[in-house]
C-alpha cells in the first residue's frame, strides 16, 4: 500500500513541477525544441554579423575616400605649381617629351581543358 500512495504522491509531483518549470519560463523550453527556432536565431546571428561588417567597411570606405581626397588636393597644388609660368624647381633642366608607349601583343587565351570521360 505504500508503494501505491508513493507512486501516486511521485507522478503528481512530478506533473505540478513540471507544469510549474513551463509557466514560470515563459515557454522557452517549447521555443528550444523546435527547428524553426533554431533557423531564426541563427539567422539573426548571421544579420548582426553582417551589419558589424558593413560598419567595419563603411569606416575603411570614409578613411580611403579622405585619402582619395587629400591624394586629389596635393595633385590639384602641384599641377598648379608647375602650370605657373617660368616656375622650374632648382637644378631642372628641359625634359625631352616622353615617347608614346607602345601596344604590347596580347597572350593568347588558352583553350579549356577537355571534360572528363565518362565511366
Amino acid at each position: 500500500m505504500r508503494f501505491i500512495y508513493g507512486f501516486i504522491l511521485g507522478v503528481l509531483v512530478s506533473v505540478i513541477t513540471a507544469i510549474l518549470y513551463l509557466a514560470f519560463l515563459g515557454g522557452d523550453y517549447l521555443l528550444q525544441l523546435s527547428p524553426r527556432y533554431h533557423d531564426m536565431a541563427s539567422t539573426i546571428a548571421a544579420l548582426r554579423e553582417a551589419k558589424e561588417q558593413r560598419d567595419q567597411l563603411a569606416v575603411r570606405l570614409d578613411a580611403l575616400a579622405d585619402g582619395f581626397d587629400q591624394l586629389t588636393r596635393r595633385f590639384n597644388e602641384l599641377q598648379e605649381t608647375v602650370r605657373q609660368p617660368g616656375h622650374r624647381g632648382p637644378g631642372a633642366e628641359p625634359q625631352a617629351p616622353l615617347p608614346e608607349p607602345t601596344a604590347r601583343p596580347r597572350p593568347r587565351a588558352e583553350p579549356p581543358p577537355p571534360p572528363p570521360a565518362g565511366p
